[in-house]
């Protein structure tokens, strides 16, 4: 599986054709906002526009394709893939610390990341209400 909103995360239809390849993966879900022509020719990779009903159950692995800005602000769909007990495929020429420190967390403590009574971000929650 892979994720590309048109705002950040768009890639260019020769980026998708290459991380589908690179990850071993035989066929990709690309899900999109919207189909997009241009990505209806890459073999092996069939568009689904968001939001997917089940997607977990939908897919093995989810290829990570890069971002323009080369800062993902919230790579939380690495989170859910690990908690889901699916593969994480990331090949990026660029280093995001944020990316980086997620999947490091997910691979060394994935219970860590786990909301629980008492966590501070609960209280500034119950508080901008």
């Amino acid at each position: 599986m892979m994720y590309v909103t048109y705002v950040c995360r768009k890639v260019e239809p020769s980026v998708i054709e290459s991380f589908f390849k690179k990850s071993g993966c035989s066929k990709a879900l690309l899900i999109v906002p919207y189909k997009l022509p241009e990505y209806d020719t890459i073999e092996g990779v069939q568009q689904v526009t968001a939001p997917v009903e089940d997607l977990f159950s939908k897919f093995g692995t989810y290829i990570y394709t890069p971002v323009s800005r080369k800062f993902d602000c919230s790579p939380r769909l690495v989170t859910e893939c690990f908690m889901h007990k699916k593969r994480v495929f990331k090949d990026l020429d660029y280093y995001d610390i944020g990316l980086e420190t997620r999947y490091n967390d997910c691979i060394n403590d994935l219970q860590s990341l786990d909301l629980r009574e008492g966590d501070k971000i609960l209280s500034i929650i119950e508080q901008s209400k």
